[in-house]
């Protein structure tokens, strides 16, 4: 039986003295979350420097529970899974740090950036657009993170990435009509604010919802079985006819 090895949840710059404790406990919720099978991490103790969450992993399980974690890092677990990723950057967004899971070698396995950074930090915004569009997604959370603002904060999960919407903001009555909406998906419309990085590619900086409404998608198998219940007859002059239409247009 080979050693056991020590993991790391490693939470912004705070360490365990000035972290609240309730609020640790809330990282740490969500953070089980992340795999399906909790039960095979063992939780060691809460490490100086920045707060850190040490645990070890059983070792039939540990190359399962880094596939696992990076699954839920990409938006490609399972429902729980990804949404205890989008819940963890969204709180290092609240808290104004960042968060990661070091594996033995203290190397990143993944990071929780927040939601309004991108996972690179070299990666600085150097321009931006701002337009209309409709984001399909699924609000999870509605509420404000400072008591006096006039708009609630929406946490989404874009259905199309299953990653967060980062800085979604609504106005109060429509945020109030979307918290009975909560875990349905939904085309929501709005203003994003585009910014470009230095590297040329393009992320979400802010979304200002001004209105939604419910949908339900098809089933992929519903989809196929409407197209082969299609009757019809491929014309002899195919390619003629095509280039016809391609002209006509």
């Amino acid at each position: 039986m080979r050693e056991q090895a020590t993991y790391r949840f490693r939470i912004g710059p705070q360490g365990p003295k000035t972290m609240p404790l309730a609020r640790l406990l809330e990282y740490l919720e969500h953070f089980k979350n992340l795999v399906p099978d909790a039960d095979k991490l063992h939780l060691i103790g809460v490490e100086e420097g920045s707060t850190q969450p040490a645990f070890f992993v059983e070792p039939d399980y540990e190359e399962t529970f880094r596939y696992e974690i990076v699954r839920a890092s990409e938006g490609t677990g399972v429902d729980s899974q990804n949404k205890a990723f989008v819940q963890i950057n969204y709180m290092a967004d609240e808290d104004g740090f960042p968060a990661k899971i070091e594996g033995p070698n203290g190397k990143n396995i993944i990071q929780f950036p927040g939601a309004r950074r991108p996972i690179d930090s070299d990666l600085i915004a150097v321009g931006g657009v701002k337009e209309h569009t409709t984001i399909f997604a699924t609000p999870f959370k509605v509420g404000k993170k400072q008591a006096s603002s006039t708009k609630y904060d929406i946490w989404l999960t874009d259905l199309k990435t299953g990653a967060a919407v980062p800085k979604a903001r609504a106005p109060l009555e429509v945020g109030i009509q979307m918290g009975a909406h909560l875990e349905r998906p939904l085309a929501v419309n709005g203003v994003v604010e585009m910014m470009r990085l230095h590297d040329g590619n393009w992320s979400i900086a802010a979304f200002e919802i001004t209105g939604f409404k419910e949908f339900a998608p098809s089933p992929v198998s519903d989809t196929f079985e409407a197209i082969n219940n299609i009757e019809f007859e491929w014309p002899s002059d195919l390619q003629q006819k095509l280039e016809k239409l391609r002209n006509n247009h």
